[in-house]
């Protein structure tokens, strides 16, 4: 697995949109289609459609 990156400005309000809280997450993997974050209070990843 890559390391986890912090959010910039515009994942977060990707996430807050969505009704996720950002300080929960980081960014592991972005394409073209999708975002992959990491939870980092359950471990788990979190895959959304851009």
């Amino acid at each position: 697995m890559k390391q986890p990156k912090k959010l910039t400005m515009k994942q977060k309000k990707f996430l807050t949109k969505r009704e996720y809280d950002c300080s929960l997450y980081s960014l592991i993997k972005e394409d073209k289609t999708s975002y992959i974050f990491f939870n980092k209070k359950t471990n788990e990843k979190l895959r959304l459609e851009k």
